[in-house]
């Protein structure tokens, strides 16, 4: 039992404590933070919790009981720091706000839940990377159907999809992961399934909810003309009505957190996974998308070498494209199309980068509008954004592109808005309303009168003090004021003979005593009256000024949109213009043809001039790379910079390549690198087992695969019979025939290319001078039978010792095991004809010197001797018999 429960049992209770306590009992899983004046504070368990987190003081209050109970707080002005550290910790939390003015109240001041906040319902944009996007995902099943809703709180996106699984369909895992959502919502039925078990051991925040969530939308907290249908797309079709259940869960949700339905919530948009080029978790991670593997920073990924945005909209956009590449050809090309003319126009182009550079975060002002959080110079920054407008619309419509030109014509400029901000808010405001100057002055004649009334008192003051030094003689009196005395006038013991009758005393002090008059009190109500009613009345001009400007909600989300893609295809364009990128052809026939291809990241990295490019050609006939040489010398560059291109190119992009011609691919699967997965108790080998199982399940025929090095995580003969045996699979008449690339240290496998036209034999090139290597990253047709691996351990800096030994082992092991010719039978042969992989001979004469060497002549005896001397008689007729 909590603290505070075993508190509310006690009658001695304080009233307060017993309300935060009843609060607290409501919200249980949630830390409280209680408003206490100009504090939020935490009492009992969350006390110790908060102050132990966030290393703040661990102090005591009065509650009523025997003790004193644990107590720390926050200040309410910077309560949203420390929100963002708790929430980074895992921490759910709920805030109760004073619903009543003190000074008004009755007995216990009235306090309610205004909100609750969790990591997928953050709101506060400081706290969220400006890259990225904090999703809320609810996902329903039934049966091997699955619904998905996705919701961003911050700017009101709001997406929903149907999913249909196969029995080993990783589809669905691979769609939530991808979010990489703050939270994850799922129903109670699904907590002890394999998809919840996964999704948790990956430390995914899941949230799991009654069945009732799913089933109908709680009413509690929306107007009554709210209509769900005014989300929802005008029509509903069968392949999307699971989603439904989703898309209660997550509008409950933000409900029960938000107590209310935000207004900026977008309409809902569905997607079909189909529409998209899918790449699962693992690929992305393997392909470096948006962090590198081992450090996982954002410099180095292909994310970072292709940025050219100027804007946190598009760079946001940017990422989004990346993650769901098309596979509509015709829409590609509408950005391809739009990516020439700006790549042709360059001083067009620069004009709309310095443009786009100006323009603040539309997207998530027009969120914070909705969500009630907009500050005084949040709407200087829509003002100044709006502004902007008119000189897009004129740059879009001279270049004369009609795609551009759709986009200018829904540009809207909202002068009526640009207008109100102008005339309302100051443009040196603060964002404290507290500290005054937020309205314009002649804005309203009110708020005028109040700032007059405060500023004139001054001079109000210093003419009443002197007109009373010469009505009393007094030249020494002061005007001051006091909190609790309000303004006196103050005169020394010395000169209280000269003291009015009109005067009203009001303080005695050792040296002085403090008057004030009839005249001087009503000022004093004036300016006190003015300076309380100067707050409210600022306030509520910057609450009306700002219902206002809410009201244009759907036309800053709509030149959100329009700018970031605009940004992202600047991006494109300037991009392709400084790194010398190509545009993609696509075609019908399946192929990938490449001339010159570079790596987008190591290209930036290292600089164009020191990457080597090279060609790679795929088709229905020829779709299989069988790709041999040493560690080092650029294998794997080579497979992940084909998977790149592909990507990019299917985003819209420009492609780091003199020429590329494709048909889309439908999915990218990468086999790159192996780690343990302790956690799960697998191995090495069985995580690149799994994963190729994955592949061969899911593949289609469109997709795309980069394999290296399958099976290295076993024995040789082992790894060498698997991946021997997926080339087969890849290749066979029945095959799917996907394009693929497969990097091998099996020179045996060179081979497979007599027996399938399908596959084609490359090789890194290197470069042999006396005991040394120079790799020359340079792809060749053909195979090759070296590793070099010894070689590269020299390079590595391996001890000579160890490297001549080595290349001693090598030799003698190269004569001893693969002395025969290495010959194995296509698959659809009777296993009688297939010769083995190593030569039996030799193991056996291996074994027959062995049991010689353990023979000791001195322990023997005479008929010992005879019986070992029969044994190796026996042993060596055998050996003949197998030659």
């Amino acid at each position: 039992m909590k603290q505070y429960q075993s508190a509310l049992a006690k009658p001695e209770l304080s009233p307060m404590m017993r309300q935060y306590c009843l609060t607290h009992q409501e919200y249980d899983d949630y830390l409280l933070l209680y408003r206490l004046g100009d504090f939020y504070e935490l009492f009992f368990d969350d006390a110790e919790i908060v102050a132990r987190e966030l290393e703040l003081v661990l102090t005591g209050r009065d509650a009523g009981l025997s003790e004193r109970v644990p107590m720390c707080g926050m200040p309410h002005h910077a309560v949203d720091n420390y929100i963002n550290r708790l929430l980074a910790k895992g921490y759910k939390l709920a805030v109760c706000d004073q619903v009543e003015d003190p000074a008004l109240a009755k007995g216990l001041v009235k306090r309610e839940i205004t909100r609750l906040i969790t990591t997928g319902t953050q709101t506060d944009v400081s706290a969220i990377d400006k890259a990225s996007n904090n999703w809320l995902v609810a996902c329903y099943q039934q049966k091997n159907y699955y619904g998905l809703a996705v919701l961003e709180l911050v700017s009101g996106q709001f997406l929903a999809c149907q999913i249909n699984l196969g029995l080993t369909d990783k589809t669905l895992f691979n769609e939530l992961v991808n979010y990489q959502a703050g939270e994850y919502l799922l129903p109670c039925s699904m907590q002890n399934q394999p998809l919840a078990k996964s999704l948790e051991q990956i430390n995914l925040n899941i949230n799991y909810l009654p069945e009732t969530n799913y089933q109908s939308l709680d009413k509690t907290y929306l107007p009554f003309d709210f209509k769900l249908e005014d989300l929802l797309p005008d029509k509903l079709e069968s392949t999307q009505a699971l989603a439904y259940g989703a898309i209660l869960a997550l509008l409950n949700y933000v409900l029960k957190t938000q107590h209310s339905l935000p207004s900026h919530l977008q309409k809902l948009q569905f997607y079909r996974i189909s529409d998209y080029l899918q790449i699962d978790a693992a690929s992305q991670a393997n392909l470096e998308l948006f962090t590198t593997l081992r450090e996982k920073k954002k410099k180095g990924s292909l994310l970072w070498a292709i940025d050219q945005t100027k804007s946190a909209m598009g760079l946001r956009l940017l990422k989004q494209w990346l993650e769901k590449p098309l596979l509509d050809v015709k829409e590609i090309k509408s950005r391809q199309n739009i990516v020439q003319t700006l790549l042709a126009n360059y001083r067009e182009r620069q004009n709309l980068r310095d443009l786009i550079g100006q323009v603040y975060d539309i997207e998530r002002l027009a969120g914070k509008l909705g969500n009630g959080t907009v500050l005084p110079r949040d709407l200087l920054a829509i003002k100044d954004s709006l502004e902007l407008i008119p000189a897009f619309k004129q740059i879009l419509a001279s270049l004369a592109d009609p795609n551009l030109t759709n986009l200018a014509e829904n540009l809207q400029p909202l002068p009526e808005i640009v207008d109100l901000i102008n005339q309302s808010i100051a443009p040196d405001c603060t964002n404290i309303i507290k500290d005054g100057g937020i309205i314009k002055p002649k804005f309203s004649a009110e708020l005028d009168h109040l700032r007059s009334v405060k500023t004139d008192s001054q001079t109000w003051f210093d003419a009443y003090v002197q007109a009373e030094k010469d009505k009393t003689g007094i030249k020494n009196m002061k005007i001051g004021y006091s909190r609790i005395h309000g303004y006196f006038l103050e005169v020394s013991k010395l000169n209280l003979n000269l003291v009015p009758d009109y005067y009203i005393r009001r303080q005695t002090l050792v040296n002085n005593e403090r008057f004030t008059t009839k005249e001087l009190k009503v000022r004093e109500n004036e300016i006190l009256g003015a300076e309380t009613k100067l707050y409210s009345v600022e306030l509520e001009l910057f609450n009306q000024v700002r219902d206002q400007v809410k009201t244009e909600i759907k036309a800053y989300q709509l030149n959100a949109q329009i700018l970031s893609q605009l940004d992202v295809l600047q991006s494109f364009a300037e991009q392709a213009e400084q790194a010398d990128y190509c545009c993609p052809e696509f075609v019908e026939t399946k192929c990938l043809n490449l001339k010159a291809a570079r790596h987008a990241v190591l290209e930036k990295l290292a600089g164009r001039a020191n990457f080597v490019a090279n060609d790679c050609e795929l088709d229905a006939d020829n779709h299989f790379i069988l790709l041999t040489g040493p560690n080092m010398a650029g294998k794997s560059t080579y497979m992940r910079q084909i998977a790149l291109i592909c990507l990019l190119a299917q985003i819209g992009s420009f492609v780091p390549a003199t020429s590329c011609q494709l048909s889309p691919v439908d999915q990218i699967f990468t086999r790159i690198g192996a780690s343990d997965d302790l956690g799960l108790g697998k191995s090495t080998f069985m995580v690149e087992m799994q994963e190729m199982a994955y592949i061969l399940h899911n593949m289609t025929h469109n997709s795309l695969l980069i394999l290296d090095e399958i099976g290295r995580g076993t024995g040789t003969a082992d790894g060498l019979s698997i991946a021997w045996a997926i080339c087969e699979a890849l290749n066979s008449d029945a095959a799917l025939k996907a394009r693929t690339l497969f990097a091998t240290h099996y020179h045996e496998l060179i081979k497979l290319a007599k027996q399938f036209k399908s596959i084609r034999n490359y090789h890194v090139t290197v470069a042999e001078t006396n005991d040394s290597i120079t790799f020359l990253h340079k792809i060749k047709a053909g195979g090759t039978d070296q590793s070099y691996g010894v070689e590269v351990a020299k390079l590595a800096g391996l001890p000579k010792s160890i490297t001549e030994r080595a290349n001693s082992i090598m030799e003698e092991l190269g004569k001893q095991i693969y002395q025969n010719k290495l010959t194995i039978s296509k698959c659809e042969q009777p296993m009688a004809n297939q010769v083995q992989l190593f030569s039996p001979e030799q193991a056996k004469k291996d074994e027959l010197l062995a049991n010689l060497q353990k023979i000791d002549i001195n322990q023997l005896s005479p008929l010992d001797a005879l019986h070992k001397l029969n044994d190796l008689v026996q042993a060596t007729r055998k050996l003949n018999s197998l030659n």
